[in-house]
């Protein structure tokens, strides 16, 4: 079974020091198989464990914590060609207690890792928080293809409406890479999302109302060539 993860680009806020002997005295966790069958619970369940294991397990190889302790959420996003996309949260706290010195205490948190789960594979993105001020709307772009791609996204208002071109932009994404956006848009405004790839040869649109659906959009480049849009979930932990 073929499985992959990308750990780079968590967002963190670690304060016990790194060792360079590190603490052996936590064990660590066994990432638990892909549920048969698939279904949106069980899909939610399986990241939640998977992503409590993988975060614990990191946290183990560095840091020199005596224990950890982690707390995961994940949420469930949609369904396209047989594969589940889930969105997790996580925190934990880390604690050392040297045998000489005062104990201390640190504190990590990631930032909406992405999964991506089939019968086959799983795949786990995380994407670099985009700190924007004054921007409230979030685009996110994840490639879960094996191919690099350089997709560019434009957001217009639809007619009647007197704002320009909110955003044309183009990115490079690795293979398991993504980016995130944060957009300035109009409460009550409906907005044309447009996103090409590979010059123009695939092409996808999305209409975002501001008003009736979620502060944001999240766009999928599946191992299967597809282009999937959709609004990102409103419950936590998405904004």
């Amino acid at each position: 079974m073929k499985r992959r993860r990308l750990l780079a680009g968590a967002g963190v806020a670690l304060l016990l020091p790194l060792s360079g002997c590190l603490s052996n005295s936590v064990d660590p966790k066994d990432h638990p198989p892909i549920p048969d069958p698939l279904t949106r619970e069980t899909v939610v369940n399986f990241v939640e464990a998977y992503e409590t294991a993988e975060t614990h397990n990191r946290l183990r190889d560095t840091s020199s914590a005596d224990s950890i302790t982690v707390s995961c959420a994940a949420v469930f996003n949609r369904e396209a060609n047989a594969a589940y996309y889930v969105i997790t949260l996580c925190g934990a706290t880390l604690s050392n207690e040297p045998l000489i010195g005062s104990a201390s205490v640190g504190h990590y948190e990631t930032y909406a890792p992405t999964y991506r789960v089939d019968e086959q594979r799983v795949q786990r993105i995380e994407v670099e928080r985009d700190v924007q001020e004054g921007a409230d709307h979030i685009v996110r772009l994840f490639n879960f293809d094996d191919a690099d791609h350089e997709p560019s996204l434009t957001i217009t208002p639809l007619a009647d409406s007197k704002e320009d071109q909110i955003l044309a932009s183009e990115y490079a994404l690795a293979s398991e890479t993504a980016v995130e956006r944060r957009v300035d848009l109009t409460v009550g405004t409906e907005y044309e999302l447009a996103v090409e790839l590979n010059n123009a040869d695939q092409s996808e649109t999305f209409n975002w109302d501001v008003h009736d659906q979620s502060r944001g959009v999240g766009i999928y480049f599946t191992p299967e060539g597809t282009i999937e849009l959709g609004p990102l979930p409103r419950d936590p932990p998405v904004t």
